[in-house]
């Protein structure tokens, strides 16, 4: 049996667990643990043939190979007609007739049967190919982006910026992190942290807009950039998901625990790398941490042009500096 977060991909008798790691550049490494001998397999494949896979099982390419399989049939057909008469001379005869008759309908029953089989396998397909990408590029636990996934979907809507003619658009990169989330663990337990984690998942998802992107990175940080909203915009969000969040409680009855979380930010014009956006965002995180915890930091960047190579070299022990020069900051 292979599965993934309870997902069960086939039904061998072997138990074996399948993992996916994105981390390396161009390739997806598929972890094969056999849990009855102890064994681990490791296969690399590349990233664009899992994401060729996806693309070549949509229902439109399912419909555009039917077709161009009815158009092969037909051509067969066609060049059957043409051996028939050239055989016989002409269709005159009524032995050439019949076998016309009988190579139409042949290949009529052909080509039903084996459309309908190549329609039902490619759909199989198409499902299993969509549980390999959620696989790989979901959490397990709260569902959301991991950490690989988000990163190259917000470096792609990033980049776009610097493609728009008028550049006036304006991102919000935002960073929330749970508080106390050892101190849950360790007082109730690891399945209480698992609870809590799911529900600041959800709260997350309830507060943001389709737009937004939001992932996990790891632990009990969370991260969301937000599309065309500046710092008025993302204050508004980062304070209804704290407030969200604050509403909530894991635990038993008689021990339950309100949580909180601590969010960073920086909104931002200029295209500018990931990690130096988000190395910004974590330094205001660290701010909010620092400040008392269950509150929010942001930052909005100025007129970056004559720092974008500082930015794109950055690291964070320089990180405040820069923050105090190319900025200005909305706490509480």
């Amino acid at each position: 049996m292979i599965r993934k977060a309870g997902v069960d991909l086939s039904d061998s008798a072997e138990v074996i667990e399948v993992c996916f790691d994105l981390s390396e550049n161009g390739f997806v490494k598929l972890f094969l643990f056999n849990r009855k001998v102890s064994n681990q397999f490791v296969v690399r494949l590349p990233k664009r043939s899992l994401e060729t896979g996806i693309r070549m099982s949509t229902p439109q390419t399912t419909v555009r190979f039917c077709l161009t399989l009815l158009g092969l049939i037909v051509t067969m057909g066609g060049a059957a007609i043409v051996a028939v008469n050239y055989h016989f001379g002409s269709f005159a005869s009524s032995a050439s007739q019949d076998t016309a008759l009988f190579v139409i309908f042949v290949l009529i029953g052909i080509a039903l049967p084996l459309q309908l089989y190549v329609a039902v396998h490619l759909g199989r397909l198409q499902s299993h190919n969509a549980t390999l990408i959620q696989v790989a590029t979901r959490d397990g636990l709260t569902k959301l982006l991991n950490r690989v996934a988000f990163t190259r979907e917000a470096t792609a809507k990033i980049a776009a910026m610097g493609n728009r003619a008028t550049g006036t658009g304006v991102h919000t990169l935002l960073v929330v992190d749970a508080d106390h989330f050892k101190k849950i663990n360790d007082r109730l337990g690891h399945h209480v942290g698992d609870e809590a984690l799911r529900g600041i998942a959800m709260a997350l998802r309830a507060s943001t807009r389709p737009e937004d992107i939001v992932g996990r990175l790891g632990g009990e940080e969370f991260v969301i950039l937000m599309s065309n909203s500046g710092l008025d915009d993302a204050w508004t969000m980062a304070e209804r998901i704290r407030i969200a969040v604050n509403g909530l409680s894991v635990g038993a009855p008689a021990n339950r625990t309100r949580l909180s979380v601590s969010i960073g930010g920086v909104s931002f014009r200029s295209t500018v790398r990931f990690d130096a956006l988000y190395r910004l965002a974590d330094a205001n995180l660290y701010r909010a941490k620092k400040n008392g915890r269950n509150r929010v930091d942001l930052t909005q960047l100025g007129r970056i042009s004559a720092h974008l190579p500082a930015l794109q070299k950055l690291d964070p022990t320089s990180v405040r500096d820069l923050q105090r020069t190319i900025s200005w900051r909305r706490s509480a």
